[in-house]
């Protein structure tokens, strides 16, 4: 199985990352890492937008310690 990995972290907002995230067929999302660094922290944004969005199914969370990770998949 062929995998690219998109650096999809770095848009100036949650829509625009949801948006570039739904380019690809799968989509691994994080929940947002508690930290005291300045920025704003979308995980939360972004896994409601993914859970919501008719045209992506989810196939798998995972809960860690501090993170939660989801698996999506596109025109299921």
């Amino acid at each position: 199985m062929n995998f690219v990995v998109r650096g999809e972290m770095l848009h100036r907002t949650a829509a625009a990352t949801a948006d570039a995230l739904l380019q690809s067929d799968i989509l691994v999302v994080s929940s947002s890492i508690q930290h005291t660094l300045v920025g704003r922290q979308v995980g939360e944004e972004l896994i409601a937008r993914m859970d919501a969005d008719k045209g992506v199914c989810l196939l798998d969370s995972m809960s860690f310690p501090d993170v939660t990770l989801r698996v999506y998949r596109r025109r299921c």
